[in-house]
């Protein structure tokens, strides 16, 4: 065929090489694909070349699904192993899971033993579910981590904690190590298991890991871990005290530490920090967690102290930004300025430019507010549309809810992709008493993205908020909870459903493991809620008080609040 030699020609020749494309894609004709995978490696360059240039035109104009297609065609017409790389992880990264896998299994008719096309189609077939298709793919990666020196069971796990399908990846390593058992191996398991919410396997795992190396401070730590995700929190405490005791790695000790904060025990935490802190070899570390810790329990003049001290040691973005929260919180809004502004681009950035915006709001100047977010989208196009989700904050924040409704609105119709306007419009909606229109914001948003944990959860927690299609709302609600089993929100959301199904003993249970995984105070609250019906007022009053005095601002616990009043 003939090739394109313009710009301009490849460019009209884009809409037509897309009809090409899409007509030989797995849809249209799955046979042609499969016979192709059969035929001997010859290679036409420049027709591969071709379709390898309409694809990066179509990348150029955002037309992912035509850039697929055409990155695609170039792999089964190539020999190249760059090429063929390169169209295997477009097609996965835009979950053309089909496209990969034609591609990954032609790189490696190319080259047979390449590691990252095994670790493609590995992970392709745990998304499909098929842990049987996936397993020779897994040993061949395995056995690249040995040769490259790595611990092949700690190799792999680094892999599969990074997989979707949380269950199969489990069950994937749980079959490997039948075939070779070790220590490691054990570890992998209970690591994934404690992912994917299968805490009797993850606390089996983890036991035997520990027994197989006794002394490995990392299966201690993991069994702590365990313990703690299965609610047995005094035990869980107690296994990590053992291993943080019995170590001289500072890591260890630190990894301890959070755990304590993790759980609200932060006197605990800060004399574990400041233990490590006194041994000097990861002072910035430990420096670092009093400090947060000193916040957290509003300990500001130490926690001012510890923040300014890690800003002269090189963390200046973290430390600013830190030391702005603490003036903003303690309303001396000039200082809290200056620390925000002092932030660079970094992942402290945008949070310290909002942060901004909303000291303009406290001084009643909406429109100083909206402008500085105005002028942040102008500078960094990246952040433009959590820019304009701020504006639209400010502006419900502000009382004008038509006018952030109105700018939700024209963001969404700008970024028809950006579903965090689409969420901030639905929550907004549903803070002004428009639960209809929320629920069907919601909807449109699970019908777009029928997998996605976040969304499932958004409508579940809605319905079940409204007391409205409760068995619809668990069922979402279970739904997002099998694809993302230890997000607290989740298991908040299923606890709160269950409540309001008058199921409490249960709610309970997911109430508790939320708690311990998160110490979001509408957690706090629910939970009390839900004891104070069965009649525990004495632990409910402890819970909420409790997380009264960690988040004394918030607005979640006025309902428990009146309970407890009346």
């Amino acid at each position: 065929m003939q090739i394109p030699v313009s710009l301009f020609g490849v460019a009209v020749a884009l809409g037509l090489g897309a009809c090409a494309s899409q007509q030989s894609s797995p849809e249209s004709a799955p046979e042609q694909a499969a016979a192709r995978q059969e035929q001997p490696l010859a290679s036409d360059a420049s027709e591969a070349t071709y379709h390898a240039m309409l694809g990066e035109i179509a990348l150029q104009r955002e037309m992912y699904d035509t850039a697929v297609n055409e990155f695609r065609r170039a792999a089964e017409l190539s020999s190249d192993p760059d090429l063929i790389e390169r169209a295997t992880s477009l097609a996965f990264a835009y979950e053309r899971y089909d496209d990969a896998r034609v591609c990954a299994r032609r790189w490696l008719l190319v080259e047979p033993d390449n590691y990252s096309a095994h670790r493609f189609l590995a992970l392709i077939e745990l998304r499909a579910d098929d842990v049987d298709a996936a397993l020779p793919h897994l040993r061949m990666v395995r056995e690249a981590y040995g040769t490259h020196g790595a611990e092949p069971d700690l190799g792999l796990l680094a892999l599969l904690l990074q997989e979707q399908n949380h269950a199969a990846a489990t069950a994937a390593m749980q079959k490997l190590v039948k075939e070779q058992d070790s220590a490691e191996g054990r570890y992998a398991i209970a690591a994934l298991a404690l992912q994917s919410g299968q805490l009797k396997l993850a606390q089996s795992s983890s036991r035997r890991a520990l027994e197989m190396r006794p002394e490995w401070d990392a299966a201690g730590m993991l069994l702590a871990r365990t313990l703690i995700a299965s609610g047995e929190i005094e035990e869980g405490i107690s296994q990590g005290a053992l291993v943080a005791a019995a170590t001289d790695d500072p890591a260890v000790q630190l990894d301890y530490g959070g755990m304590l904060a993790g759980l609200g025990r932060y006197d605990e935490a800060l004399l574990q920090f400041e233990a490590v802190r006194a041994e000097g070899s990861r002072e910035n570390d430990a420096v670092r967690a009093l400090a947060l810790v000193s916040m957290q329990v509003r300990d500001f003049d130490t926690a001012r102290k510890y923040f300014g001290w890690l800003v002269t040691t090189g963390y200046y973005d973290e430390g600013y930004y830190y030391l702005g929260r603490i003036a903003r919180q303690q309303k001396v809004y000039d200082d809290a300025l200056v620390y925000y502004r002092s932030v660079e681009p970094s992942e402290y950035f945008l949070s310290a430019q909002i942060e901004i915006a909303d000291i303009f709001l406290q001084r009643d100047d909406i429109e100083g507010g909206r402008q500085h977010l105005q002028q942040l989208a102008r500078a960094f196009p990246d952040y433009a549309v959590s820019a304009l989700a701020a504006e639209a904050d400010l502006l419900a924040e502000s009382g004008d809810s038509d006018a952030a409704l109105a700018l939700y609105s024209q963001g969404i119709a700008e970024h028809a992709e950006a579903s965090e306007l689409r969420y901030g419009h639905a929550f907004l909606l549903e803070r002004l008493g428009r639960s209809d229109e929320a629920v069907s914001e919601l909807r449109a948003i699970v019908a777009d993205y029928p997998d996605d944990p976040i969304a499932l959860n958004a409508l579940g927690y809605t319905l079940a908020d409204n007391n409205r299609n409760l068995r619809e709302a668990q069922k979402l609600i279970e739904r997002a909870l099998k694809l993302d089993p230890t997000n607290a929100a989740i298991l908040d959301s299923m606890g709160w459903v269950l409540f309001r199904r008058g199921r409490e003993e249960e709610a309970i249970r997911y109430l508790r493991r939320a708690r311990v995984l998160s110490r979001d105070p509408e957690i706090a609250a629910h939970l009390s809620e839900v004891l104070l019906a069965t009649g525990a007022r004495a632990e409910a009053r402890e819970i909420y008080e409790s997380a009264r005095r960690e988040y004394p601002d918030s607005d979640v616990f006025e309902a428990v609040a009146a309970q407890f009043d009346s």
